[in-house]
């Protein structure tokens, strides 16, 4: 293998679909075309091929680690950092933030609810935005990506309302009109994209409530598949790719050590 850097995209995986169907698949393929001198790959924590399978399989040189992952749970802040730490021992490592903390990305939403407005002539004054978060009862420990997101496109949209809804925690999604009075509804998806959730999860508890409630409702794509998010993965891959990283442990702790590329 001639290529002496790897891109390994790191997420959750999805057991009933397709591997040329998973969203992280997709995204690995258009970053490919747009980095030819690098090798792109994935890693998945619950499907083949899994992020436990040896790093030897898929690389030379140094490898960057991209976790496209929506959720700030324990696999992102204590099973991918142990895992890179295993790995680092023999290979250098560098770590991209997650796609929640991807810089641009908060700009990038913003212009995609503008443009949604815009198509749908939409006043802002009278529509919210519901940023819709997978959630996890079992992690409500940590902090949920989504509900951030809301709150820093509310600080740049005044005049809508923003607010996040979970398939799983609270607020649930399904009793998204009881969370807002507003005629206009746009749904912002803080998800992968694929598998049931967009397909039918998402939908269902959207659109059943809609046509009784008679709302303007609009479903967004999911934000894993906007085509906008390569140019931001790759533009961080170039703003860096001439830095080095020190090779030190990545952290464990709860309080996950701050991404060794700068940022």
């Amino acid at each position: 293998m001639s290529q002496s850097k790897t891109l390994l995209l790191i997420a959750h995986g999805n057991r009933h679909i397709k591997s040329e169907n998973e969203p992280t698949c997709r995204l690995a393929e258009k970053l490919a075309e747009q980095l030819p001198d690098w090798t792109v790959d994935c890693r998945y924590l619950v499907r083949s091929p899994r992020l436990s399978d040896g790093p030897e399989k898929i690389f030379v040189g140094e490898v960057t680690v991209f976790p496209n992952l929506y959720a700030d749970g324990i696999f992102l802040r204590e099973r991918l950092p142990g895992c890179l730490n295993e790995w680092q021992k023999n290979h250098i490592i560098k770590r991209l933030p997650p796609i929640f903390e991807l810089p641009g990305l908060t700009e990038l939403m913003h212009r995609k609810i503008w443009e949604q407005l815009e198509a749908c002539q939409l006043d802002a004054i009278d529509t919210a935005v519901i940023v819709i978060g997978h959630g996890a009862l079992r992690a409500q420990t940590f902090s949920e990506p989504a509900d951030a997101m809301a709150q820093q496109l509310q600080r740049l949209n005044p005049d809508l309302e923003v607010i996040p809804a979970f398939i799983e925690n609270t607020p649930r999604l399904a009793d998204w009109a009881k969370l807002t009075k507003r005629k206009n509804v746009i749904a912002l998806p803080f998800l992968a994209g694929g598998g049931i959730h967009m397909k039918v999860d998402v939908p269902d508890a959207l659109y059943k409530t809609a046509a009784a409630d008679q709302r303007s409702l609009h479903l967004m794509e999911a934000i894993g598949d906007m085509p906008e998010l390569v140019p931001l993965i790759t533009g961080l891959l170039n703003k860096n790719s001439s830095r080095r990283m020190l090779r030190k442990p990545l952290s464990q702790a709860p309080e996950r050590s701050v991404l060794p590329l700068q940022i």
